[in-house]
């Protein structure tokens, strides 16, 4: 599992500074996968470790689609928190984290005109069942073939 957790985290790390740095932010890869400042950034799960459908979700939680990065501290204290009381607490977080909540998409014009120029299907989600899983996973899909694209 350790070096799966290595790439994930080394995934999430190069498309969420892609989007900060798109949006206009100044980032680096380095601040998310080894900051040499602040708390280290950890591999959140967006699906709480509960479930409805054993099957679904031994199937399911651990798609990429499904993981963030948040600050170490910050990943602990949401536990075991549904997904409507962990959003709430998002909208502070990173672009990529943030572009759950349906504010983001509100007055933020640099946010919106990154996903409108690299045409990425980015959206809100009041829920996050599996077909909200499904198009995550298929957003990061397309952020990653941007960014590896030749």
């Amino acid at each position: 599992m350790g070096r799966t957790r290595d790439l994930l985290s080394f995934f999430l790390s190069r498309i969420t500074s892609f989007i900060e740095k798109e949006s206009g932010y100044q980032t680096s890869f380095a601040a998310y996968h080894d900051p040499s400042e602040g708390k280290p950034f950890e591999i959140e799960h967006i699906w709480a470790d509960k479930f409805e459908e054993r099957d679904e979700f031994d199937n399911c939680r651990n798609l990429i689609g499904g993981l963030l990065l948040l600050p170490q501290g910050t990943n602990q204290s949401f536990g075991a928190m549904t997904y409507k009381d962990k959003l709430e607490r998002y909208v502070s977080e990173n672009r990529l984290v943030k572009s759950l909540c349906s504010s983001t998409y509100n007055n933020n014009p640099n946010f919106k005109q990154m996903y409108e120029r690299l045409e990425l299907k980015f959206q809100s989600h009041n829920k996050f069942d599996r077909d909200e899983l499904m198009q995550r996973q298929n957003l990061y899909k397309s952020i990653a073939e941007k960014i590896w694209s030749l």
